[in-house]
């Protein structure tokens, strides 16, 4: 083969893998956008900036600072959501990269290419850890062992996100113990709500190059459900064997007869007060909804559901 053919190859397997991670990320900035944080974006900007009240005292040296921060749990499962833009596979950086890349041979290469720059620069300076500007730095010192100990907001926020929420990092919380978990949280705030402000600014002028022309984006990358609904009601024919009852090979292989669909005898509905509603927990019980909410849920037996 050709060194010619090899770097046509080489970058066919490129736009592949750059067109798949743009994809993926649109997907995951689509569920970013769909997070409780941002209903308010003039609040969740204010968060990225890390704004804080002080409050001085009359004729005294001494300050109060304060924060109006979310919920812990809720900044929680938005850290949750923005995590994989730190990851190498859908990384900012990548996706950024993977934009100019598709957008070589639009008209507006440029722009795209200025304005990526821009974000990545922003990008690395606000989660980097080795970044030159962490935000603040914060000292310990026991006065009564000498120990002595620094940090910096950015280590903070990275020991909350891989420490307290996920992966329990034993070295960087280790790293960070004379900080408690609320130092951390409150180091960690500003960082996530700048990755879902910089996430949703992203996705927009991926969106509007897509509708331009200027590259494609796959419609399913679009419609594709990115959150679970709280409540969901399906129509299904049920059917119940014995417990070790052998299953089908294939989803459209027909049930042997060892299986018997689930069917509510019209006399048993009549003796019921309500609907005939039953429920199956996760174990694999059906159970009768009681009539009376006092009454405990009468149980059919352990059955295998299909």
């Amino acid at each position: 083969m050709s060194n010619s053919n090899v770097n046509r190859d080489r970058r066919a397997e490129q736009q592949a893998l750059d067109q798949a991670r743009l994809e993926t990320f649109v997907v995951r900035a689509r569920r970013i956008a769909a997070h409780s944080l941002t209903q308010d974006m003039d609040r969740l900007r204010s968060l990225s900036r890390g704004a804080v009240q002080v409050t001085l005292t009359p004729g005294s040296p001494t300050a109060t600072i304060s924060y109006d921060y979310p919920p812990e749990e809720v900044v929680e499962s938005a850290a949750a959501r923005v995590r994989p833009l730190l990851l190498n596979d859908v990384s900012m950086l990548s996706v950024l990269k993977a934009v100019a890349s598709l957008t070589a041979s639009s008209p507006d290469r440029e722009l795209v290419r200025v304005w990526a720059g821009e974000v990545r620069k922003a990008w690395k300076r606000r989660t980097d850890e080795q970044a030159p500007e962490p935000g603040y730095f914060a000292m310990f010192e026991n006065s009564e062992t000498g120990e002595q100990s620094a940090t910096d907001a950015r280590k903070l926020a990275l020991a909350w996100v891989y420490g307290d929420v996920v992966h329990h990092d034993a070295s960087r919380l280790t790293r960070t113990r004379h900080w408690d978990v609320g130092d951390r949280y409150r180091a960690a705030v500003p960082m996530i709500a700048y990755m879902m402000v910089e996430a949703l600014n992203v996705l927009e002028n991926v969106r509007e190059l897509d509708r331009r022309g200027h590259l494609t984006v796959a419609a399913e990358a679009w419609s594709v459900d990115v959150v679970a609904e709280a409540h969901y009601t399906r129509e299904a024919t049920i059917h119940v064997g014995e417990p070790g009852a052998a299953g089908p090979a294939n989803a459209s292989d027909p049930l042997g007869p060892e299986w018997t669909p689930l069917v509510l005898a019209a006399a048993d509905e009549q003796n019921m007060q309500g609907p005939g509603e039953h429920t199956a927990d996760a174990s694999g019980d059906v159970q009768t909804a009681p009539s009376d909410p006092a009454d405990p849920p009468a149980t059919d037996g352990p059955v295998n559901s299909a």
